[in-house]
């Protein structure tokens, strides 16, 4: 399988929305009166929606970027772009800290799927995490792990952390000591799009969209 590539600068993004697709259905042995089953695992799916460009270098910036994908044959590593960082290293201004990894440099310690927890090291002392900040890794078989926390929690003054997560961790997940990544947490997708939308106009382009799907899941 190809490397999966990263995007472009997302300086022109208007608007974003990323989360877990489920699949559910009614359980029919139970006549589909309020039960559901849930036959998939969940996978990420996201939507990028720019405005257009201001020049035509950047439109045709990203014009080569998908190109390059070769249609689906190359994957990507999307990212939910409304929380880049943890929440706690967001300033007053909404925008994410640029550079830098002061949250650690954690490392998968152990996990419970029943539970859906990870256990983290190497975090930052007494680092708060809260809802909605993500952690990946890649397991041994270079597959890309994405997680969102669901509650809040601080790691202790030794950089020990638990964490609770969805979609919970992986069937047999073989973790060995993983680098967590939490500047822009992905997962491998896919990249679809309208090669309609690049046509060149006044506006140097109208605005368009790109869908990303995971590709590879970690919890087959």
């Amino acid at each position: 399988m190809a490397t999966p590539k990263e995007f472009p600068a997302l300086t022109y993004l208007s608007n974003a929305s990323f989360d877990i697709m489920r699949f559910q259905q009614a359980d029919d042995q139970a006549g589909g009166l309020g039960q559901t089953m849930e036959p998939f695992d969940p996978y990420w799916v996201g939507s990028y929606e720019f405005a257009g460009f201001p020049t035509r270098q950047t439109r045709d910036t990203w014009h080569g970027f998908l190109r390059s994908l070769r249609g689906v044959l190359i994957p990507v590593l999307a990212f939910d772009p409304n929380r880049r960082v943890p929440l706690d290293y967001y300033d007053d201004a909404g925008r994410p800290l640029a550079s830098g990894s002061p949250w650690g440099s954690p490392v998968v310690a152990d996990y419970d799927r029943a539970a859906s927890t990870f256990d983290l090291e190497g975090m930052t002392a007494s680092q708060q995490l809260y809802a909605g900040d993500y952690i990946s890794f890649q397991d041994t078989a270079d597959r890309w792990h994405l997680h969102a926390l669901t509650e809040d929690v601080q790691a202790d003054g030794s950089g020990d952390v638990t964490v609770t997560v969805e979609p919970r961790p992986a069937r047999g997940l073989t973790h060995g000591g993983a680098s967590v990544r939490m500047r822009d947490a992905c997962c491998q997708s896919i990249v679809l799009w309208n090669v309609e939308d690049f046509r060149f106009g006044a506006s140097n382009g109208s605005p368009f969209t790109i869908r990303t799907e995971q590709r590879v899941k970690g919890f087959i």
